[in-house]
């Protein structure tokens, strides 16, 4: 059925000459017809969805089928509209039936339906654009009552993977289905494993003939639960099966071995003899580093078998783009030619280490990087990333944790080294200071950030000026209530140091509702991301936490004396949260930090750690007694952090995950 939400663009009113009409495979079994008269609740109901596959190498088919009812007039859109998304380079579509039932009886509306061939925009923001087709097909007269049916198949595999098939196979949604059946085919010789993720229940498996083996699934008025919100990457919300025809990670890396071949190309010997000017091996392996992931741009055209073949590095370098396996293939020649051990890695963006609970497969992975020998050991670089700042064999890799690498004799997951995606700490201090009455409030802001937060904000820096920056944060302020200006003597400071990969940001601001004589929130901080708790009632999956977060947050209130210092901690399995309360002769500092140390909290512990976040909260809060003076000034520190971030998210984020360059290949359901 048509997904409106997404955003396409119209290429021709007629089909393509990959799109024919046919009969049903003779393969394919037919199922039983759905009982009549079940009662329609709601606009739409799904009343059977079928998928077969016929896994036979380059002729591999699978077949889908979906039957709805129309329950009111709501339903008739999604009903009359139904799509099928093919990629075009090594894929024929058949079309089978656009039926409608009424009154008991099927009535043909395939060959009267309005047929257009859509391409999606793409993904502009990620500079990720295939050659995927769409074809959208509008039935004739649809009414409430009716009951509607739509078949194809889609024959072809890309042929970047030779004769092993791979893939994977949803088995339910968030709303319910009356049935769901699925069946998959395949030669004994050639064998096909299956695993499943997720809620999903195991397959029948039966023998179809002496060459022939099935797997059968169905399921009745079955569901995936509610989704819910921050779950672990590793946990599928929606149940699926993965299928492979791959029988380890070493057949993966000897499938992948020839697509990354060195080839001395004379333009790469050339741009490696300048890059060697560096001197000692660690400074020619950053000037490598730095050259592909500052001067080639990131762009990914991921079409056919260019979805997980790289291109020639001579042409990466000629065309000054490429996306993450053009940039790691042409990264590990100059790296060699260098005389740097190097060979390019696949990982899994979303999944990180859960990538381990899946079946060997191409598919499992989404992203390539670069490891190399430095000095007697192996690091971790990814060349899609760009600015980073650090030497070569300290740069921040996002926490993949595992990965396959791409060379003779590898036939296991390797570890990710867990300091390589250590974020760094990121500090802030907030000066404020009160003056006499009716004089507005000062405050100072200096943030630093190391390593990955350091890296982040060079980039936004890197794409707008550093005075856009800070106008986002006064706006930001501004758009909360605040009446907020920049101090006349406060010009806002960017401080880089790329090598050590520390950034300095200092702001000046006047608080004008902040007079000394009327309360005064001050401005929120930011460890109030992470200080939150799942809402009650029940609920199946983990919370997801942000992994080895390292956050102080400083605040010196100079002109009001006499408040008493306050000081306290919550040390629990999943973070370390500490205040130090400081007086000072005029006034007082606060200090807050806050360490993670878990990645999830499992729902059987939710009770005690909601009781860590309520206590950590009441630590943080703090409130000014009133000044000799007579005013009154708050600290409101909880809640407000959460807005916060959508701010200095221009620039800093806590977790990061790699951009996936890679085509999907009929990609998880998540």
């Amino acid at each position: 059925m048509l997904h409106s939400s997404l955003l396409w663009v119209a290429l021709a009113a007629t089909p393509h000459p990959a799109v024919s009409q046919g009969p049903v495979p003779a393969w394919v079994e037919e199922r039983d017809p759905i009982p009549e008269g079940l009662a329609t609740s709601g606009a739409l109901l799904d009343l059977s969805e079928d998928d077969q596959i016929r896994v036979d190498g380059p002729r591999t088919a699978r077949y889908h089928e979906s039957i709805v009812a129309v329950g009111s007039r709501e339903g008739l859109e999604e009903a009359a509209e139904w799509e099928v998304a093919f990629a075009p380079t090594f894929e024929r579509i058949t079309l089978h039936r656009l039926e409608v039932q009424r009154r008991g009886r099927w009535q043909d509306r395939l060959a009267a339906a309005r047929t257009v061939l859509l391409q999606p925009a793409g993904d502009r923001l990620a500079r990720l654009y295939d050659d995927t087709l769409t074809l959208v097909f509008v039935a004739d007269d649809v009414r409430v009552g009716d009951r509607v049916r739509f078949a194809y198949t889609i024959a072809g595999t890309n042929p970047v993977f030779g004769t092993r098939y791979h893939g994977t196979l949803g088995l339910a949604w968030q709303t319910p289905i009356v049935r769901r059946t699925a069946r998959v085919l395949y030669r004994v010789a050639d064998g096909l494993s299956h695993r499943v993720h997720g809620t999903g229940p195991l397959p029948f498996i039966v023998r179809a003939g002496d060459d022939w083996r099935e797997l059968r699934w169905r399921l009745t008025g079955f569901a995936a639960p509610p989704p819910e919100a921050r779950v672990p990457d590793d946990w599928f919300q929606e149940p699926f099966v993965q299928l492979s025809q791959y029988g380890s990670w070493g057949e993966v890396v000897a499938w992948a071995l020839p697509l990354y071949r060195s080839a001395r190309e004379p333009e790469v010997v050339a741009l490696a003899r300048e890059l060697a000017a560096g001197g000692s091996p660690a400074a020619r392996a950053l000037a490598a580093v730095r050259f592909v992931q500052d001067e080639v741009r990131y762009f990914a055209a991921p079409v056919g078998p260019a979805s997980h073949a790289p291109q020639a590095p001579t042409e990466v370098l000629r065309r000054r783009y490429g996306d993450c396996k053009d940039k790691s293939r042409l990264l590990v020649e100059l790296l060699r030619e260098l005389g740097i051990e190097a060979w390019p890695a696949f990982v899994a963006s979303e999944l990180h280490g859960g990538i381990r609970e899946f079946l060997p497969a191409p598919s499992a992975f989404d992203h390539v990087i670069v490891a190399a020998r430095l000095d007697g050991r192996t690091f971790w670089i990814d060349p899609s990333d760009s600015l980073q700042g650090g030497g070569a064999a300290d740069l921040y890799l996002s926490p993949y944790a595992l990965a396959l690498e791409i060379r003779p004799g590898v036939e296991e997951l390797t570890e990710l080294p867990p300091e390589a995606s250590l974020p760094g700490t990121h500090s802030l201090t907030y000066h404020y200071r009160f003056g006499a009455p009716g004089e507005a409030a000062r405050v100072t802001i200096e943030t630093t950030a190391e390593r990955f937060q350091a890296d982040s904000l060079r980039r936004t820096l890197a794409g707008s000026s550093a005075a856009d920056l800070f106008l986002g944060y006064l706006d930001f302020y501004r758009g909360s209530g605040r009446a907020i200006e920049v101090a006349a003597d406060g010009a806002p400071e960017v401080i880089d140091d790329r090598e050590a990969n520390r950034l300095t940001l200092r702001e000046s601001y006047r608080l004008l509702d902040c007079l000394g004589t009327a309360p005064c929130p001050l401005l929120p901080l930011l460890l109030t991301e992470e200080l939150e708790a799942p809402l009650g009632g029940p609920r199946r999956a983990p919370w997801r936490l942000t992994p080895d977060v390292h956050l102080q947050e400083t605040v010196v209130l100079e002109g009001t004396t006499g408040q008493a210092a306050v000081s306290g901690q919550e040390v629990n399995p999943w973070f370390d949260f500490r205040v130090t309360g400081t007086p000072r002769p005029d006034g007082l500092e606060l200090r807050y930090e806050l360490r993670t140390l878990a990645p999830a909290v499992r729902p059987r512990d939710f009770a005690p750690y909601r009781h860590a976040v309520e206590k950590a909260r009441a630590l943080a809060e703090f409130e000014l007694e009133p000044p000799p003076r007579g005013a009154k000034i708050w600290v409101w520190w909880i809640g407000a952090g959460l807005a916060l971030v959508a701010v200095v998210g221009l620039g800093i984020r806590w977790a990061k995950k790699g951009d996936a360059c890679v085509a999907p290949t009929k990609s998880p359901p998540r």
